[in-house]
């Protein structure tokens, strides 16, 4: 699938939340959109071998796990996870998942060589950028890699949010003005200089203008669940610091044998009465039933999902019919401050995020 155009289509002046307008070859969306990343991918193989429903979405990742024994990423599986999302009319983009330590560490001869790793294995590449990079080394390191590019070829470059931040604001303006792909590696908004940054995100995108060129800015790695702010969901933390695309952290590190020692009511599942993830006591209490136990009776094993992909997988589709809800407000005109007060979730955490936000002269 290749982008035409993107464009913003909408604007809420009170929030600063935007809408943009993506034209591809394939058709027509609207920003806002989770992707389908690597726990999501695996659902719907299942799910295709019984000619079962997918997420409607038009962007699939592909998270990278560190080999520390090897000391190399772990590229298996891209080629089929590529297939996947060219047959589902998707963008593919994968992603190497570096926690806060490699990313302090990381040099440009290290992003370069990731960079190259990649060429040969998707349409949309990545370029990591140091953290404590100006303008001028990454343009000349992006005109570098553009040089390795075929024509079919482009490339999204990606900032840490903790970005020295001197720099993140001049590099992030430049980019979302002149790319397509705009990638963002987040946290979990507890840090000074990362609340500084996504701040900083959400003022220069709030500042487009109708129908102005622009590019998707899509959050990688950030929490399912916001467990330091109340259990809101990652996805729509980032959409008010000005996230397009979403593609959450994925879990390399699981612990088969204790999730099997789980039971349902230790799993999170998205809440869309609240607009956070609840547990099934916390549901009980609330509404007298239980919304996971209910997700598991509803999906059964004919669906392809054993009942942990189940949780996952409708709280994926949930949350991303907040998202639409978002956007109909956006397009429809409506008082997007007004909606997201009228849901406890999404209320409680504007109102503790923004007496978070460090103020910037």
């Amino acid at each position: 699938m290749k982008i035409k155009e993107i464009k913003v289509e909408a604007i809420d002046e009170e929030t600063g939340i935007i809408l943009k307008r993506i034209v591809t070859d394939k058709g027509i969306f609207f920003s806002r959109k989770i992707a389908v990343s690597n726990t999501i991918y695996v659902c719907e193989k299942n799910r295709i071998k019984l000619n079962k429903s997918i997420i409607d979405t038009p962007f699939q990742t592909q998270h990278l796990e560190w080999n520390k024994s090897n000391e190399e990423w772990e590229l298996t599986g891209l080629k089929k996870a590529k297939k996947h999302a060219d047959q589902s009319n998707r963008f593919f983009i994968p992603f190497n998942q570096r926690n806060q330590s490699q990313w302090s560490s990381l040099g440009w001869d290290e992003s370069f060589e990731d960079f190259r790793d990649l060429l040969r294995k998707t349409d949309i590449v990545p370029l990591y950028v140091p953290v404590t990079a100006s303008l001028d080394e990454l343009d000349t390191y992006k005109q570098k890699a553009l040089s390795y590019l075929s024509k079919d070829q482009e490339i999204i470059i990606v900032l840490s949010t903790k970005h020295d931040i001197r720099h993140f604001p001049i590099i992030f303006e430049s980019e979302l003005k002149s790319s397509h792909f705009l990638g963002v590696s987040c946290y979990e908004l507890t840090d000074s200089v990362e609340l500084i940054n996504v701040n900083f995100m959400k003022s220069l995108n709030a500042k487009l203008k109708l129908g102005q060129d622009c590019a998707l800015i899509m959050c990688f790695n950030f929490p399912r669940v916001m467990s330091r702010h109340l259990q809101v969901a990652g996805s729509f933390a980032f959409t008010l610091f000005g996230g397009d695309v979403f593609s959450q952290r994925s879990n390399f590190a699981m612990d088969y044998e204790k999730l099997e020692d789980l039971k349902p009511e230790d799993i999170y599942c998205y809440d869309n009465k609240e607009k956070k993830f609840t547990k099934s006591n916390t549901q009980k209490v609330r509404y007298g039933f239980d919304i996971t136990d209910g997700v598991i009776t509803n999906i059964p094993v004919s669906e392809g999902l054993d009942w942990h992909q189940a949780i996952k997988f409708l709280s994926q589709r949930l949350q991303q019919n907040d998202l639409d809800l978002i956007n109909d407000c956006l397009i429809q005109k409506q008082p997007l401050e007004t909606e997201i007060k009228n849901y406890t979730g999404w209320n409680v955490f504007l109102d503790s995020i923004s007496s978070q936000i460090p103020k910037t002269k």
